[in-house]
């Protein structure tokens, strides 16, 4: 995942910029000296290695006159190695005017990985080579020097290039690590770009999924025991964070579908009232009352959402407000002008987004019967997880099974016909190999509906969304029928931004101007940023991740979004 940097320079005078540039200089000169006296072992090493020993073959010694190339013959197991102080001044210059400058314009730009190795590789070789001469001149002697094959210029070869490309890559992870620390210090001092307690943060998050209290109580969902304790800290951060003024839940906050089929699902408010003694409570409306406004997009687990449902968390005459996403994009306008575009994505994946309401069970997605059916398994797993597994099985006997037709029904409706059933077969009986024997499903178990609809069996449900097939492979929205995976919405997401124009990428390569379009969405529970910038638009697609048990990314993350009059800025947070 990359992340994009904050940047508090800015804030800082000439002299302490000069003072923090010493700083990291010493860091680098000191770890860089040891890390060469280590380079001889490990060259020695390396050329013991089978394929692998390739990229050790470069001859990389001292001036003849100090007769100090004898280290090269002692043996590996003393660990002997060697280096001048001058190297001291070497790589603490390559570092802090090379590397650095380099990292963070990359990193900025997005430019890929194997693209930003060659340019490290390229300033490291060139920086090598003229400090190597400067060394020659003040000095007199050749503090390190090349032979053989590759050798440029006397004071770097070819033949080391490809150990300096792996070196470059590691570095980021070094500059990485010392921003961060300079980073947690701005925070914690309260310090923020532009003016002193300027609020131009809008904090978005998603996938929160709070349905049923208790685990011990049958199904509890995705949110239980620890993700209390984690959702709370994060709204406390929140609410005390003066820079934010807006907080934004990209839908599925609220869990009315994970129940299994023989319970009845609770509403939005019946939910509420039973968390109403939760930790995060009381920071949630702290966040209420204090902030500008904290929006609710809803998902497709919280779909049908009404603003008189959230009555309980009113708080000092204000509350949660219910938008749309185009609600949403029309209240907000970017100081730099960039257009900001939010949904929870659901909208891409048609099983939790049908279009065709007339082949429904009554008004709800087949997505919303396949949750309830998986949430009977018993086993900790997530519904993308199951839809995986029935997914493969069932689209491959589609595309070689012969359908009998029914009356007036085309061939893409028989298709779809088919593709349900053999669906929900596979799903039911995924379902029923992880509950006991007594205690199968079948064609006639009964699903419990919410209140004010009628309960249906899963044989009914098999019966509708023929036409869902069709629409996913007309449509083209994402490659998956089911878009909650890792990579589920990233198509989606890209054609908001236009056409692929390739030769876009290298114009805005060397360009300052802020993103056209920010996207931000949810749904897939993998938090991640992608700077689009081979498109019609510029801009950013982020994802905010989940804040419940997830089983495709380690960690729990925001996206942070600093509206700035010059910049616009986006980024993930930890929560």
């Amino acid at each position: 995942m990359r992340e994009k940097k904050v940047r508090y320079d800015h804030l800082k005078s000439p002299w302490k910029r000069i003072r923090q540039a010493l700083f990291r200089f010493c860091i680098y000169g000191s770890l860089l000296v040891a890390g060469e006296v280590a380079f001889y072992t490990i060259t020695k090493l390396g050329r013991l290695i089978p394929y692998v020993k390739a990229i050790f073959q470069y001859r990389w010694e001292v001036d003849p006159v100090l007769s100090l190339h004898h280290v090269w013959e002692v043996p590996i197991k003393t660990f002997f190695g060697q280096a001048s102080l001058y190297m001291f001044f070497v790589y603490g210059s390559i570092c802090v005017f090379g590397l650095e400058p380099a990292y963070r314009w990359m990193k900025r730009k997005d430019v890929p990985l194997i693209l930003r190795g060659l340019v490290y590789m390229s300033i490291i070789l060139c920086m090598e080579c003229t400090l190597g001469w400067v060394l020659r001149f003040f000095t007199g002697y050749d503090i390190w020097i090349y032979y053989g094959p590759g050798t440029l210029f006397t004071y770097t070869s070819l033949a080391i290039a490809p150990m300096w490309f792996i070196c470059g890559l590691i570095s980021e992870n070094v500059i990485s690590l010392i921003d961060s620390f300079d980073a947690f210090k701005m925070e914690t001092y309260g310090l923020v770009p532009g003016k002193k307690g300027k609020r131009n943060r809008i904090v978005f998050t998603s996938d929160i999924h709070i349905g049923p209290r208790a685990q011990d109580e049958g199904n509890a969902g995705w949110f239980y025991g620890i993700y209390e304790v984690y959702l709370t800290i994060f709204l406390y951060k929140v609410s005390m964070d003066k820079r934010v003024k807006e907080l934004v839940f990209v839908g599925d906050l609220f869990d009315t579908w994970l129940y299994p089929p023989d319970q009845k699902p609770l509403s939005v408010a019946q939910t509420i009232e039973l968390w109403k003694d939760s930790l995060f409570m009381a920071p949630l409306k702290r966040c209420i009352a204090r902030l500008d406004a904290v929006w609710y997009i809803t998902g497709n687990h919280d779909m049908g959402t009404r603003q008189e449902e959230l009555s309980g968390l009113e708080t000092e005459g204000k509350n949660l407000v219910v938008v749309s996403p185009q609600e949403f994009a029309l209240k907000h306008t970017l100081s730099c002008g960039t257009v900001l575009a939010v949904e929870h994505g659901h909208d891409a994946d048609f099983f939790n987004a049908p279009d065709d309401e007339k082949d429904s069970v009554q008004g709800f997605p087949f997505g919303y019967f396949v949750a309830r059916l998986v949430s009977a398994a018993d086993e900790n797993q997530s519904v993308g997880s199951a839809l995986d597994k029935a997914l493969r099985g069932a689209y491959e006997k589609v595309l070689v099974a012969e359908f009998s037709a029914k009356h007036d029904e085309t061939a893409d409706h028989r298709a779809g016909r088919f593709f349900i059933r053999v669906f929900t077969d596979a799903l039911v009986s995924w379902v029923n190999a992880k509950r006991p024997d007594g205690d199968r499903i079948g064609n006639n178990t009964i699903i419990k509906m919410p209140s004010g609809y009628r309960d249906v069996t899963v044989g009914e449900v098999k019966q509708h969304y023929s036409s869902l097939l069709a629409q996913w492979l007309e449509s083209g929205k994402t490659s998956l029928l089911v878009a909650a995976g890792r990579g589920g919405l990233d198509r989606y997401a890209r054609k908001k931004f236009g056409e692929r124009m390739w030769r876009l990428w290298f114009v805005r390569l060397f360009s300052w101007r802020n993103p056209d379009l920010i996207v931000i969405m949810g749904h897939t529970h993998f938090a991640k940023i992608e700077y689009i910038m081979d498109r019609e638009k510029q801009g950013i697609y982020a994802n905010t991740g989940c804040l419940c048990k997830n089983g495709k990314q380690s960690g729990r993350y925001c996206v942070v979004l600093i509206d700035g009059e010059r910049r616009c800025r986006v980024k993930l947070s930890p929560l």
